[in-house]
């Protein structure tokens, strides 16, 4: 039997692409390696743009019963300066709800998503690792025409199909089956559970600038948080008591109470922090006859916006209605229906990759013109209006426009260099004209944006 449809990986684009064409009618084989709910601590943030495409696709169900956090904002924490960003108001909102995202055990909401994946009709899943895309011909350039891959028993099993979709994942087999690009390791994110202990701003996300790198907290449970400690560069003396050592001497001095206490405490109870690399992956498309890359397969970025399971769940509505506006048999229309995916879904990853790419820069300022640019950025916050509502519509992934983000970035830019040349209070306090500090802001923004416009321009 051909099937319309395989898809490897079982996580969250995956699942809930299996989901939507199941109920579209498609005869989907949805392949995952381990079926147990996934212990990671990353992909625990829903923006409001994913969660607008969670209810496209019928699926907003999915993040009841499992703790989830309503969001309602973001939250930037720098020692004793504060900014809490509310998310646009209501006119973003789906049929009325009011705008919001939501934070929760990773584990739980893949959970939820495979659930409903084998709710719907015609999907099928398995369990087995894939091994290599089956061809047309047999040859290595041959349109894909299914997947090879071994059972749980080490058993060979062959799953033809007239589309491959590979959702397998940062460390995807199947893209380096292609030949796609490798991503690039950005930094190390440490992550820790703390119990019993509130946020700051409830119901935002929050950024710690801290140094090295920024923090990043969200409350996950009733009555979890995580933390996510960005550590640039090589591991601070391996991965367990160096971490440790580290999150002690380094992390804690710079959070403020009662985090600061609940890391220690978590430390003090013999709970090893987990560590996992942060990648960035150009969304590059693989022009392979019957092959799709979704998810971290195809993208990634840092995660220090939150914004990878909106650009995956975005991606994941494209894709669900391409495919289904065409004839499973139609080969040539599928070829154009992906063709248009991947053109589709380029504004919303430019601008969470760019803003995501910029911000992280900025916030792990360590040059005296990006120091200065984040002190731009926080008074540009504070003028409120569109200064903080057009940020906050990008940052949730409601505004999938990269020329807005250049404006914006742009405008914080000129804001610091006004602010070395003249008096603005909170960037420039008296005295000559600083005209090297500007100089050095300048610099700084063009050298933090330059990469995502480079990117931009190719893509």
């Amino acid at each position: 039997m051909i099937h319309d449809v395989v898809i490897v990986g079982a996580g969250v684009a995956g699942a809930a692409l299996a989901a939507r064409l199941g109920r579209a009618g498609r005869r989907v084989v949805l392949l995952e390696r381990d079926l147990r709910p996934p212990d990671l601590f990353v992909g625990e943030l829903l923006q409001p743009g994913g969660a607008r495409s969670l209810e496209a696709l019928g699926l907003l169900g999915c993040v009841e019963g499992i703790d989830a956090q309503r969001t309602r904002g973001f939250a930037v924490i720098h020692g004793e300066e504060q900014r809490a960003l509310a998310y646009p108001d209501a006119t973003h909102g789906v049929r009325g709800r009011p705008v919001e995202g939501y934070a929760f055990h990773h584990g739980r909401f893949v959970a939820r998503l495979r659930e409903a994946a084998t709710q719907a009709p015609g999907v099928e899943l398995r369990c087995g690792t894939a091994s290599e895309l089956l061809r047309t011909g047999g040859t290595s350039d041959a349109p894909v025409s299914g997947v090879l891959y071994r059972d749980r028993e080490g058993r060979e099993q062959r799953v033809p199909a007239k589309v491959v979709v590979a959702a397998d994942g940062r460390s995807s087999r199947l893209r380096r089956c292609v030949g796609a690009e490798p991503p690039a390791r950005l930094s190390y994110s440490i992550g820790v559970l703390l119990r019993g202990i509130a946020l700051p701003h409830p119901q935002h996300g929050h950024v710690f600038v801290t140094q090295p790198a920024p923090i990043l907290g969200y409350q996950i449970g009733s009555d979890e948080v995580r933390l996510l400690v960005d550590v640039p560069g090589d591991l601070p003396g391996g991965r367990s008591d160096g971490l440790v050592q580290y999150l002690r001497t380094v992390t804690a001095p710079q959070l403020p109470e009662p985090l600061r206490g609940g890391l220690l405490a978590t430390l003090d109870s013999g709970e090893l922090p987990r560590v996992m690399p942060t990648y960035a992956l150009a969304p590059r498309p693989v022009r392979w006859p019957g092959l799709v890359l979704l998810g971290d397969a195809l993208n990634m970025r840092h995660p220090v916006t939150g914004g990878g399971m909106t650009v995956a769940l975005n991606d994941v509505c494209l894709l669900a209605e391409a495919l289904v506006a065409v004839a499973p048999d139609d080969g040539a229309a599928t070829e154009r229906a992906i063709a248009r995916f991947y053109d589709a879904r380029r504004p919303l990853a430019l601008t969470i990759d760019g803003l995501a790419g910029a911000l992280y820069e900025v916030f792990r300022a360590d040059q005296p013109g990006l120091e200065r640019m984040r002190a731009a950025m926080m008074r540009y916050w504070q003028l409120g209006g569109v200064a903080a509502a057009g940020p906050m519509a990008l940052l949730s992934g409601l505004s999938p426009r990269p020329a807005l983000l250049l404006l914006h970035y742009t405008a914080v830019a000129l804001l610091g260099v006004g602010g070395s040349l003249v008096p603005v209070p909170g960037v420039h306090v008296g005295g000559a004209p600083d005209v090297r500090g500007a100089a050095q802001v300048a610099h700084a923004a063009y050298k933090t944006l330059e990469p995502q416009l480079r990117r931009a321009l190719a893509h």
